[in-house]
């Protein structure tokens, strides 16, 4: 949460979502994402700036046979 508080901060300092992110190192999508939230808050249109049940899914990598076989030609 004070990671949205810090942008929030910034984005009122600079007006802008693209000095917010150099300066945080982040994405332009993830502070316009954040500042939309907060302003959903705001106005009663959600609850929580950051669900408490959220799920974040990463695809599984698969290391296939030819890929495992690549990596021993690379290594030997």
């Amino acid at each position: 949460m004070a990671d949205v508080r810090r942008i929030v901060d910034l984005y009122e300092l600079h007006k802008s979502y693209k000095k917010v992110a150099r300066e945080l190192n982040i994405s332009r999508n993830t502070v316009k994402k954040y500042l939309h939230q907060v302003k959903d808050v705001q106005e009663g249109l959600a609850e929580e700036i950051i669900p408490k049940n959220r799920k974040i899914v990463q695809p599984s990598r698969v290391l296939t046979d030819l890929v495992r076989q690549k990596i021993h030609q690379y290594l030997r």
